[in-house]
């Protein structure tokens, strides 16, 4: 019998969000063939969805990095895995003396070979870590991709960005297969939007890439300058409460959430008019399709893969610009009177993708 590992660390992680969204969706299987047997790796409780046929592995570790290169090549070895999939970039340097084991491997991006731009030039533990996990991705990159018998990437902007910092030729083992959305949001009714608040929403983390000075800077000057914000409420979901409230806590149409389980974020969504994602680029852009889902405008950079993704609704603005911000934003509040104009299948355009994902990894085993 065949044995098969998949690695879920980040979809065990709660709150479930960006790459333990992906790993959620695209690494939980349906079936693979009657002959395997199928081992998840994952921190803590094993997660409702497993079938019960699958074999849930605790690997307590947190630290990714002890995670990765030390405790799952020790279960690969223990158990004789045959096959692993590997959701985060890397793949365990202690495996390319197993001769064996398939590696199947998802890049999400390779940020890790450029973000160091990013950082703030103050000494803090947070940067400090941050240079550490780039470092640790970058020297394991060309190894990684060399090992992998099959590679996925969630979008063609993240495809062409491994090509450009690749040296090794992958083009006939990679494949795009997109992120989709938690299926909840699919599964609830569509909110009516005539039933929605005066609320703009914004999901997103603290990473200098995801480029919320900006974002809320720009917000404030409005509030200080204009009528523009008059009335609305910025719900802010992700991001370090901590953080933002020592920078932002003046602002009395600021509301903080910090960490949100789906289930609640899921409510916020529906009372949104509007998501504003600013960020310097995406590989994917999880939260895009989260609003197009329940019916929300999208104010979103136009960097990396979001024009790629985003629905035709959009509007795009430069995130380094503060005028192009400013005529973006003026842009979509004369809209926000009217409902989206959306496609009736739009809905659903990344909602089998987790399909996909496991027939190219095996083909006709696969039973839906």
């Amino acid at each position: 019998m065949e044995k098969i590992g998949i690695d879920l660390s980040h979809s065990c992680l709660k709150p479930t969000r960006g790459i333990g969204v992906h790993e959620r969706n695209i690494g939980i299987p349906r079936k693979i063939g009657k002959h395997s047997k199928i081992y998840v790796f994952g921190v803590g409780k094993r997660p409702n969805e497993l079938q019960s046929n699958i074999n849930y592995v605790n690997t307590h570790f947190k630290n990714h990095l002890l995670r990765e290169q030390f405790i799952i090549p020790f279960w690969v070895f223990f158990l004789g895995l045959k096959k692993l999939h590997l959701f985060s970039n890397v793949a365990p340097v202690f495996l390319k003396f197993n001769k064996h084991c398939e590696i199947f491997l998802t890049i999400h991006d390779v940020s890790f070979k450029y973000a160091k731009s990013y950082f703030e030039k103050s000494i803090s533990f947070v940067n400090f870590r941050r240079r550490i996990a780039l470092n640790y991705h970058s020297y394991l990159f060309e190894y990684s991709i060399k090992k992998a018998v099959k590679i996925f990437t969630v979008s063609s902007w993240a495809l062409n960005e491994i090509f450009r910092y690749s040296s090794v030729k992958i083009k006939d083992k990679i494949f795009v297969v997109n992120n989709e959305v938690d299926k909840r949001y699919l599964s609830d009714p569509l909110p009516n939007w005539d039933n929605k608040n005066n609320e703009i929403l914004i999901v997103s983390g603290s990473h200098p890439q995801k480029n919320m000075d900006f974002l809320l800077g720009n917000l404030i000057r409005h509030n200080e300058n204009n009528n523009l914000l008059a009335g609305y409420s910025i719900n802010i979901v992700g991001i370090e409460s901590s953080y933002l409230n020592s920078k932002y806590a003046r602002e009395n149409n600021f509301y903080f959430y910090g960490q949100l389980e789906n289930k609640e974020l899921i409510k916020l969504y529906d009372r949104a008019k509007l998501l504003i994602m600013p960020s310097l680029f995406e590989s994917f852009s999880i939260p895009i399709i989260e609003a197009e889902s329940r019916n929300i405008w999208i104010l979103s950079s136009a960097n990396g893969a979001t024009k790629e993704i985003a629905p035709d609704y959009t509007i795009f603005f430069d995130p380094r610009n503060k005028t192009s911000f400013d005529d973006s934003l003026e842009n979509i509040f004369k809209k926000l009177s009217n409902a989206p104009r959306r496609r009736k299948d739009m809905r659903y355009r990344f909602s089998s993708s987790s399909d996909k994902y496991w027939r190219i990894c095996y083909g006709a085993e696969i039973n839906s």
